[in-house]
């Protein structure tokens, strides 16, 4: 690992706890699945999905870890299950033009 790189698995249990410790996820059952080979726009990602259900409506997401240069990143996507299909070509647009520099 470079400098100012984290370990992937660590950074996934970091944000794991910071999650479920957060107030808005703390009383959510907040559930992960396990993490996995993935990948966001051309960058090859270990992801985690995970739901939640906040203020009575069920919620769906995935974070993807993944270095880039000598940084780690974490990119979280959640929304409302029913909303999925409306708020899809938007999400699709954010990952078409994601790049960093």
């Amino acid at each position: 690992m470079a400098n100012g790189e984290i370990d992937l698995n660590e950074w996934i249990l970091i944000y794991q706890d910071e999650l479920v410790n957060n107030i808005i996820y703390k009383n959510s059952n907040l559930d992960f699945t396990d993490s996995g080979k993935d990948h966001y726009n051309d960058i090859d990602t270990t992801s985690i999905q995970f739901t939640a259900s906040i203020l009575r409506l069920e919620h769906e997401g995935v974070i993807h870890f993944f270095h880039k240069g000598d940084k780690t990143f974490a990119l979280l996507k959640q929304q409302v299950i029913e909303d999925n299909l409306v708020n899809k070509p938007d999400f699709d647009l954010i990952e078409e033009n994601f790049r960093i520099n």
